[in-house]
């Protein structure tokens, strides 16, 4: 399903205003670019529901640990699920005023799902995830012999 021009470019709107409210230190700024029923899950597993407690957890954090810093990211991929609920893939990371680019191990990618109520395109889920790849093991390495000796030895103990 093709997503019209428009609503691209809306949503695209929508980053933008994230990453400019979160750069202001304005939590409430940011809390509207989500839906006031959000599921809003941050890198660390912090799940919070509705978009008061979203700005509730911003607040705390963009007047404290967070003052001062700016969100930086880009939308990765659209994919248009109906006409007005659309998957939306974007890339971002938290740089603090001391930083000029984004220290390695901050990057995140985040899973939104995005609704157009009344011709507008917010956020009714949010998940924020650590980009932390880990190296897949070859066959037969120390790693993969080891895990499979462990797991093996585990299921022989447990019971049946």
């Amino acid at each position: 399903m093709d997503i019209p021009e428009s609503d691209r470019q809306a949503i695209e709107q929508l980053f933008q205003e994230m990453y400019a409210a979160w750069t202001a230190n304005d939590a409430a700024r940011y809390a509207r670019c989500f839906e006031p029923d959000v599921d809003y899950v941050a890198f660390d597993g912090t799940h919070v529901k509705g978009q008061a407690e979203n700005e509730r957890l911003h607040r705390v954090l963009l007047t404290g640990i967070l003052k001062g810093t700016r969100l930086e990211g880009q939308l990765v991929q659209l994919r248009a699920l109906t006409q007005d609920v659309v998957l939306a893939h974007a890339t971002g990371a938290v740089v603090f005023p001391w930083q000029r680019t984004i220290a390695k191990g901050r990057h995140s990618i985040q899973t939104l799902v995005l609704v157009k109520r009344d011709g507008r395109w917010l956020a009714a889920a949010f998940q924020n995830t650590r980009v932390k790849p880990m190296p897949a093991p070859e066959a037969g390495s120390l790693t993969v012999r080891l895990f499979g000796a462990y797991a093996a030895l585990r299921r022989a103990l447990s019971p049946a």
